[in-house]
């Protein structure tokens, strides 16, 4: 969990997660690679972060491969879950969805 900026300028907290090579990390630490997961729902189950394989669904397999094989290479890889995703009994909040006006 670390601290954001909401869309009003709050200050908000957000899930996400941090992947690293087994080992001792070399000197001047792991190059990060920072990760942006596609659309995987609304609801606090689709964050990326309370899954083993970063997804709800055993379909997205090729993204978890490729960050596997990042990490392999000695890359740390880094990973929000966005704003409202991640934490139970929450729903999803994007700017999209709020900056919306009318029901």
């Amino acid at each position: 969990m670390y601290r954001s900026v909401g869309l009003h300028g709050e200050p908000i907290a957000v899930t996400g997660f941090l992947l690293v090579p087994r080992g001792a990390a070399p000197r001047g630490g792991w190059p990060v690679i920072s990760w942006g997961h596609g659309a995987t729902g609304v609801g606090p189950v689709c964050a990326p972060s309370r899954h083993a394989n970063l997804y709800p669904s055993s379909d997205q397999y090729a993204e978890t491969d490729m960050i596997e094989h990042l990490v392999q290479d000695g890359y740390a890889v880094v990973g929000t879950d966005y704003p409202g995703l991640g934490f139970p009994d929450r729903v999803e909040n994007s700017p999209r969805r709020m900056s919306r006006s009318g029901p």
